[in-house]
C-alpha cells in the first residue's frame, strides 16, 4: 500500500486482503502454528525478561494468524476462542490484553457483552488495568463497534478528564478508518468523539482529524458524508472555547473545496 498511494484509501479491501493472507498462512501451516502456540503457553511463567518478551510476541503472532482463519472456519473460531480465553488469566498484562481483545473479537455478542461487564468489575479497580481495558474495547473491529464505544465513554470506568482514557479511545477508533470514516454509524461516532473529547481536551481529539487524510480520494458520495460529519462536529464546538480544534476542522473543510 505504501508503494501504491492511489489505493491507500480502499480501507475495506486492504483489510479483507490482509485477513485473507493471514488466514491462508494459518491454513497452510496449521499444525505448526497451533503447536508452537501451545508449547509457548505451556511454559508461560516469569523468567528472563528477554525470553519473556520474545515468547509473548511470538505467541501473539500465532494467535493473530488463528484469529484471521477463525473468520472463515467455525471449528477454528471455537479453538481460537479457547486459547484466547486462556490468556486472560496469564501473569503477564500483554498476554491478558491480547487474550481479551481476541476473545471479545470472536465471541458471540451475548458472551462478549457479559465478559466485558465482568472485566470492568475485575480490572476497574486498578488504574493501569482500567486504561488497558479501555484500549481493548475501543480496538474492537465489528459492525456494532460504534455502539460499544459510544456506551464505553458513558461508562463509569471511563474518565474523559484523564488524557490517557480519551486518547486511547480516539486513537484506536481513528486507526480503524474503514469504520470510522467509511460507515454511517462510524461517522456518527467520529462526530460524537470529536465534540465530546474536543470540549474537554482539544489535543486528545486531533487524531480523529488524521483519519480524514485520504478524504480527497473518496467517492463523491462518501466524501459528502465525511464532510457532513466534520461540519456537524464544528457546529457543535465553541469557536472561542475550542478555538484550535474549531479552526483545524475549518482548514480541513476548506482544503476539500
Amino acid at each position: 500500500v505504501q508503494r501504491r498511494p492511489q489505493i491507500a484509501h480502499r480501507y475495506w479491501l486492504i483489510s479483507q486482503a490482509k485477513t485473507a493472507m493471514l488466514a491462508a498462512t494459518y491454513q497452510a501451516c496449521e499444525s505448526k502454528i497451533t503447536g508452537l502456540f501451545d508449547r509457548l503457553e505451556a511454559k508461560n511463567a516469569p523468567g528472563a525478561l528477554k525470553n519473556q518478551l520474545h515468547d509473548r510476541a511470538l505467541k501473539g503472532h500465532c494467535l493473530k494468524l488463528m484469529v484471521a482463519a477463525a473468520k472463515y472456519c467455525e471449528k477454528t473460531r471455537k479453538a481460537t476462542i479457547s486459547r484466547a480465553k486462556a490468556l486472560i488469566s496469564s501473569p503477564f498484562m500483554t498476554d491478558r490484553t491480547r487474550g481479551v481483545l481476541y476473545y471479545l473479537q470472536l465471541a458471540q455478542a451475548q458472551e462478549r457483552d457479559s465478559t466485558m461487564e465482568e472485566l470492568k468489575k475485575s480490572w476497574g479497580s486498578n488504574m493501569d488495568a482500567t486504561e488497558e481495558l479501555i484500549g481493548v474495547i475501543s480496538s474492537l473491529d465489528s459492525d456494532d463497534a460504534p455502539k460499544i464505544i459510544a456506551a464505553l465513554i458513558k461508562d463509569p470506568i471511563f474518565n474523559i478528564n484523564l488524557a490517557g482514557h480519551a486518547r486511547r479511545v480516539v486513537r484506536n477508533w481513528a486507526h480503524n478508518r474503514k469504520r470510522s470514516v467509511l460507515t454511517d454509524e462510524g461517522l456518527r461516532l467520529t462526530e460524537l468523539l470529536l465534540v465530546t473529547v474536543g470540549k474537554v481536551n482539544q489535543m486528545s481529539a486531533y487524531a480523529l482529524l488524521d483519519a480524514f487524510g485520504d478524504i480527497k480520494k473518496f467517492s463523491n458520495e462518501q466524501k459528502a458524508k465525511a464532510l457532513k460529519c466534520l461540519e456537524g462536529a464544528r457546529e457543535k464546538l465553541d469557536p472561542k472555547a475550542e478555538t484550535s480544534l474549531y479552526n483545524q476542522i475549518g482548514r480541513l473543510l476548506a482544503s476539500c473545496k
